[in-house]
């Protein structure tokens, strides 16, 4: 139970300085998106999203899996709420 507090409250400070810059877009969402390296047992790439900001956009690209950066979301809906939805 511990463990999952503190991992609460890390991923809530992770947020918490990504997001909280009020109108502006988060850095994290002005990287370009990177497909990363195949890695693993598994050698299939899988669809995720980035924010492109020339565009004000989440776009779906596709992520290999390892090494990759922080402008990678599972959903567009996320990637939308995180590099979008505080504007």
């Amino acid at each position: 139970m511990k463990k999952l507090i503190i991992i609460l409250i890390i991923i809530s400070v992770f947020f918490e300085i990504s997001f909280g810059q009020g109108g502006s877009v988060p850095q994290l969402c002005l990287q370009n998106s990177q497909v990363g390296t195949l890695c693993g047992n598994s050698r299939r790439s899988a669809t995720r999203w980035a924010f492109v900001a020339r565009e004000n956009a989440c776009r779906s690209f596709n992520y290999n899996g390892c090494n990759g950066n922080c402008n990678n979301f599972l959903s567009q809906q996320t990637c939308e709420f995180a590099c979008k939805g505080r504007r």
